[in-house]
């Protein structure tokens, strides 16, 4: 490859945007204590407690979608008719 296979991309060092990990405010939404739902749903309290303080910076996907499991039967158990699905815990945004 030469620098001209990249000619309309725009650097890494340019873009503003990055991915964003939004379990606090799905938590606070859901009025939902992290700590209850790490014991609830078998995940390690430390793991939701970075993910929470977007301070994982390469979280699991087994750990996602046991997350997502967890949300999906909390709204089951709680009457919410809602589905979660991997959009609802991370978004791409703007950096801060």
């Amino acid at each position: 490859m030469d620098k001209n296979d990249y000619e309309g991309t725009v650097p890494m060092s340019i873009r503003k945007k990055q991915v964003v990990i939004t379990l606090k405010d799905l938590f606070e939404e859901l009025q939902l204590s992290p700590n209850h739902f790490a014991t609830e749903y078998k995940i390690r309290p430390n793991t939701i407690y970075k993910m929470v303080h977007n301070q994982s910076p390469r979280p699991p996907l087994e750990t996602l979608a046991e997350i997502l499991n967890g949300l999906n039967d909390h709204a089951d158990k709680n009457g919410l008719d809602r589905s979660f699905d991997i959009s609802d815990i991370l978004k791409y945004a703007e950096k801060k």
